[in-house]
């Protein structure tokens, strides 16, 4: 169990002189853990836990210093308790240092038929991340003088986003107290910046932003240690610099493209790439369902070909200056 201390330091003790001079950590958005008889649209439901323990297998094969699930850990759309208890057994399965924020699709839904609540994701997570009574958090890499801040960007019965005034006025108060010389690198589920035209163009997709990113655009612009946003929910390969900040949002291991990310972060860059998971049949598998006319993304293109272009464009790796 890792402890819920704000400072990762004693984490990186066993490291050798070169290897202090880089983080290495990785990054799995969007899993959708959920009960194998579970079926729902684009996403692999019934290959889930599947492709999560592989990737998991892929990612420890690595030298990782930790890894961070943005969001939508696990399906609470029907049964929450149920999956919320899948999800933690898959990953108290792992042996490297792990934290998780909440994504929409971890949160109580309308129609969700049991009991469960948010409340009930962050006290079965506490220590991961979560604590008390809230899902968002901070801890610091003292040797590394880098930052990291995990935000909760869900809300029960609803699919969109916020940071609300409470997590508001934490957010600001953490970030006062961080030490001007430190690299600060943030997380969150829904993404604070439109990457799309056809986002902002249709209403009905306006989950795909964080309701106040304007707000969290502006907060992030003044302080200078922010370095850069990490954000999933989207399922898209996407980067963007706005104000000096790197937006990175991430694809999901659970829809096409099928993949994971890997960070590593020295006094100069931070370099990610996004790697597919390691099954032929599973990404054949997810690419034919996202790209089917019975994909729920289909109505918003005009063909086939604007709908694989909007899921493929993006790069796969990046080497950005700080």
């Amino acid at each position: 169990m890792i402890d819920n201390s704000d400072d990762l330091s004693n984490h990186f003790n066993h490291y050798n002189d070169d290897q202090r001079k880089c983080l290495k950590f990785a990054v799995i958005s969007d899993p959708h853990l959920v009960s194998p008889n579970f079926q729902n649209d684009t996403r692999l439901a019934e290959e889930s836990v599947e492709i999560f323990r592989e990737t998991i297998k892929q990612i420890q094969f690595t030298n990782t210093d930790f890894i961070i699930i943005t969001g939508d850990v696990m399906e609470a759309k029907e049964f929450g308790l149920i999956n919320l208890e899948l999800a933690f057994n898959e990953l108290s399965k792992i042996d490297t240092p792990w934290f998780v924020l909440m994504g929409n699709h971890d949160s109580r839904y309308r129609v969700t038929k049991d009991n469960y609540h948010k409340i009930d994701f962050i006290k079965k997570f506490e220590g991961h991340g979560p604590n008390g009574n809230v899902a968002y958090w901070i801890k610091k890499i003292k040797e590394k003088k880098i930052a990291l801040i995990g935000l909760d960007t869900s809300q029960e019965r609803t699919s969109e986003g916020v940071i609300d005034n409470q997590q508001l006025k934490w957010v600001e108060n953490e970030l006062s107290r961080i030490p001007k010389d430190y690299f600060v690198l943030v997380f969150m589920h829904h993404p604070t910046i439109i990457f799309d035209k056809i986002v902002k163009d249709n209403k009905d997709l306006k989950m795909y932003c964080l309701n106040n990113h304007i707000q969290m655009q502006e907060l992030f612009k003044i302080n200078k240690s922010i370095k850069a946003v990490i954000s999933g929910h989207n399922h898209v390969r996407r980067y963007r610099n706005k104000d000096g900040i790197h937006y990175i949002g991430l694809p999901s291991i659970n829809t096409w493209p099928n993949m994971y990310s890997t960070f590593s972060v020295n006094s100069k860059n931070l370099k990610y790439q996004h790697m597919f998971i390691n099954n032929d049949n599973q990404l054949e598998k997810a690419k034919n369902k996202l790209f089917s006319r019975n994909s729920s993304w289909s109505k918003y293109f005009a063909n086939s070909s604007e709908l694989k272009s909007y899921f493929s464009k993006g790069k796969n790796q990046r080497i950005l200056e700080l």
